[in-house]
């Protein structure tokens, strides 16, 4: 989001909201949120790194479950990547 703002303020400010919202709703327990916010965790990838992560405390981790979800980060970072790439270079030719 921060790299479609039209000024490098509005750029900063909503890169910070968006990561802190990120890291907020992925860490804390998804029990204790109202279900609005238990959707939008699911949406957030860094909530899928947490379960895959915790997920291998497990006495007997189910890896298949564990490697889905780093596929999950795995192919947001890629879209991620792709999307910031085009949304520089569309900034770059202005």
């Amino acid at each position: 989001l921060g790299l479609l703002a039209p000024r490098p303020e509005l750029a900063t400010l909503l890169g910070q909201l968006g990561m802190s919202a990120a890291l907020l709703l992925g860490v804390l327990p998804a029990e204790r949120m109202p279900t609005l916010l238990q959707y939008a965790r699911d949406l957030l990838p860094s909530t899928y790194g947490v379960e895959a992560f915790a997920r291998t405390f497990d006495p007997n981790p189910d890896w298949a479950v564990v490697a889905l979800d780093l596929a999950v980060c795995a192919g947001v970072g890629v879209a991620s990547l792709a999307a910031a790439t085009w949304a520089y270079r569309r900034a770059a030719v202005r």
